[in-house]
């Protein structure tokens, strides 16, 4: 049986820092990052062009919108699923949020063998393990400011 592809991976964070120490821990792990983006519109327009498997995406961004706006319009208009990540997390943008059906929600700072893990088991489940959007499946972790 040939090697499984490697998962393709989209980063948005507007942190320079935290989009590379992510770039490489998933490069480390075997995962094709397939771009970065600062802002929802760079999010969006990069997810359109390189389709990845799943797009970590920072809730808080550059520009106008934020990561919960563009995690909506890529799952509407692709159907790809994301991981939000944040420093925190107030009810209203959790409750935003959860219209995008998340893989999993990961508190800053998070643990990069933690991220490694929670895209491992994405990429591992069939169909990619996408919840419904109308269940309480995505992992959380997380804490609501």
């Amino acid at each position: 049986m040939p090697p499984k592809a490697p998962g393709k991976v989209l980063i948005v964070e507007d942190e320079p820092l935290i989009a590379f120490l992510a770039q490489t821990a998933l490069l480390d792990a075997g995962y094709d990052v397939v771009g970065t983006a600062m802002t929802a519109g760079q999010a969006v327009a990069n997810a359109a062009e390189t389709r990845p498997g799943i797009v970590l995406m920072d809730i808080r961004l550059r520009g106008r919108g934020d990561g919960v706006d563009a995690a909506l319009e890529i799952r509407r208009r692709f159907g790809i699923p994301c991981i939000f990540t944040s420093a925190t997390v107030d009810q209203r943008t959790f409750d935003r949020g959860r219209a995008a059906a998340p893989v999993a929600w990961l508190n800053k700072p998070y643990d990069l063998v933690q991220l490694v893990g929670v895209l491992d088991h994405f990429f591992c489940m069939p169909e990619h393990g996408l919840p419904d959007p109308s269940s309480e499946g995505a992992i959380v972790a997380h804490r609501i400011a």
